[in-house]
């Protein structure tokens, strides 16, 4: 592994000039070395996100599109008039068992 800098230059009046330099470069190569790591792991979590950020537009998109499918076909309005349609015919049951029960006529839908 590389010399740390100050290491390098406090032991640098016993070392010849080429030892200097070997160990300059040394540590200018450790340095590159790990600034490339850091640059390939902050490449890949961009990539990362654009494909989120990607994805993220096509469900959008897709959504937006199925909501003006559904506003055209008023699919939201039909659902809204069958659950009405349930409850008030659970209602009426209710009705009919409370009227069966005191002797009266079932209401008809």
């Amino acid at each position: 592994m590389a010399e740390d800098l100050s290491n390098i230059f406090e032991s640098y009046e016993n070392k010849s000039i080429e030892e200097l330099g070997s160990s300059l470069l040394s540590r200018q190569a450790a340095i590159n070395e790990k600034r490339a790591k850091e640059a390939k792991k902050s490449k890949k979590i961009g990539q990362a996100l654009a494909v989120i950020g990607v994805g993220q537009q096509l469900f959008k998109n897709s959504y937006n599109k199925r909501m003006k499918e559904a506003d055209k076909h008023e699919l939201f309005y039909y659902l809204i008039k069958k659950i009405k349609q349930s409850k008030f015919n659970s209602l009426v049951e209710l009705w009919n068992i409370c009227l069966k029960k005191n002797g009266q006529k079932k209401i008809k839908i």
